[in-house]
This record gives structure tokens, C-alpha cells and sequence, in this order.
């Protein structure tokens, strides 16, 4: 299942992403899982707010003793989050519930954006928030710090076929299956 903050679609982006689209995640909540992108033409307020809620679903619907993990992949083409957004950014982060957060980018700027945020806010205990360069890297951390995720890579796979970016209200269970792991079919709430 991936979803768009926005439904436009302009031209072909070189690289692993075929299309430009500013915010797409693909989520799986059985596994507590997130993987998002920021791509494409310069993140919106709408594309901003897009994450906050996406984050917000995740840790949300974690199970009190569930890892929840999101990561975040960023285009180096796009600019960082302005101080406004790192802000809210922070707040939107859960003060009690343990999670793991890996930003992914090549861009040293884009990695430092985790340090602002961590002087706004600090994680709280249980809760750890990395930049890595890859999402190799940020998959080797997460499985070392919470054991296997077969789901990331199907989630992120979802992430580079344009074909399942489907919009905000549709559910889409091929990331389960690829990942072997059972298929659940209904809608989000």
C-alpha cells in the first residue's frame, strides 16, 4: 500500500524513483512499519503535514509493546525542512511510545536536519531517531536494533513503482506478500 500526499504527477525523475511526486509512504500496520519518501519537486506545507499524520497513524497504531519504525528516504534535490516544519516535525513525535526513526540521505544538510530536531525536542526513553546515507544502512540499524523487517524492503520496493502509488484511500497488500508475510486486506481506518 502506498499513498500520495499529493496526486500530481509530472515528469520522470532519474534514479531509483520513476515519477515526481513530493510525499509517498507505504505503511503496514501489522509489522508497525513506515517507509516514506520525500522526492521530486520541493516538499509542500500539505506534503510536510502529510508526514506528521503519517507518523501520527503509526505510532498510533502500534501496539503498546511494538517497535513501531518508520524511514524516511530523501531526495538530495530536495531542500530541508524550514525551522517552522523541524519544529512541528519534533512536537509531533510521541512522548511515550518506543520507536525508531532512520532518515536516509545522501546529503549531510538533510542528516544535520536530525540533529536540529533533537535539540528542539529529545527522544524519550525508548525512542531513538538516526540519519543514515543508504537505506541498506538504515535497514542493517533498524534489524540490529529490533531483529528482522522483511516488510521494509517490499514497502520500499512499492516506493519505486509509480503504478502503486494509489492515493490516500486504498489499501494495497503486494508489500505483505512479497515480504512472506500474511495478507490483510482491510481499508485503514
Amino acid at each position: 500500500m502506498v499513498y500520495m500526499s499529493d496526486s500530481r504527477l509530472t515528469s520522470p525523475l532519474p534514479g531509483p524513483f520513476s515519477r515526481i511526486a513530493m510525499y509517498v509512504f507505504g505503511y503496514d500496520r501489522e509489522t508497525s512499519t513506515l517507509v516514506g519518501a520525500k522526492i521530486g519537486e520541493p516538499c509542500t506545507d500539505s506534503d510536510y503535514e502529510s508526514i506528521v499524520e503519517s507518523t501520527t497513524r503509526l505510532v498510533v497504531d502500534a501496539p503498546a509493546n511494538a517497535l513501531a519504525c518508520f524511514v524516511l528516504v530523501i531526495d538530495p534535490g530536495q531542500p530541508p525542512p524550514s525551522p517552522v516544519w523541524r519544529k512541528r516535525l519534533a512536537q509531533a513525535r510521541a512522548p511515550s511510545k518506543a520507536f525508531r526513526i532512520v532518515i536516509v540521505s545522501s546529503s549531510i544538510v538533510e542528516r544535520g536536519i536530525v540533529t536540529a530536531i533533537h535539540w528542539l525536542r529529545p527522544p524519550a526513553p525508548g525512542q531513538k531517531v538516526v540519519s543514515r546515507a543508504t537505506f541498506e544502512e538504515a535497514v542493517a540499524w533498524l534489524e540490529a536494533e529490533g531483529g528482522p523487517r522483511p516488510i521494509l524492503h517490499a514497502l520500499y520496493a512499492d516506493l519505486q513503482d509509480p503504478a502503486s502509488w494509489v492515493g490516500t484511500g486504498s489499501f494495497r497488500s503486494e508489500a505483505r506478500s512479497r515480504a512472506n508475510l500474511p495478507v490483510d486486506n482491510r481499508p485503514l481506518p
